[in-house]
């Protein structure tokens, strides 16, 4: 699998597996010329501004964590979103964010620290009850 993500604020996993090169090759060979594309599995689009880094997580192979321009953080998986980084105890969508596992916190911390002065860790993740730092 691919995971990209662009100045649209989107993300994309795409299927890169061994069966889907064998299609397209054989679609390469075909006589009208026509080549399958890399099969899309999942678009996210829950940034308002432009993705500027995208991480998969050591701990979960599905679980993902993005960074966009609108300094916001967000950890999710196909179909879930854990935690995003606007909100103070509950997300836009007025539930609580997940309290995440030690090894991913401290993923997101190196990750935080990595991406400089705009995103700070204390400030950007925090625990289910809204209260403390989730690391």
């Amino acid at each position: 699998m691919l995971a990209s993500s662009s100045a649209d604020s989107r993300l994309h996993i795409w299927d890169l597996s061994p069966q889907q090169a064998d299609k397209a090759k054989k679609l390469e060979s075909r006589p009208d010329g026509e080549v399958e594309a890399p099969e899309l599995l999942f678009a996210h689009g829950g940034h308002e501004a432009g993705v500027s880094c995208l991480a998969w997580s050591d701990v979960d192979d599905f679980l993902m964590c993005s960074v966009a321009e609108d300094n916001s953080l967000q950890i999710w998986q196909p179909s879930t979103v854990f935690y995003l980084a606007d909100s103070e105890g509950e997300d836009e969508d007025g539930e609580e964010p997940l309290l995440l596992p030690e090894a991913v916190c401290a993923e997101l911390q190196a990750l935080a620290e990595a991406a400089g002065p705009a995103l700070a860790p204390e400030e950007a993740l925090v625990a289910l009850n809204g209260s403390a730092p989730a690391f």
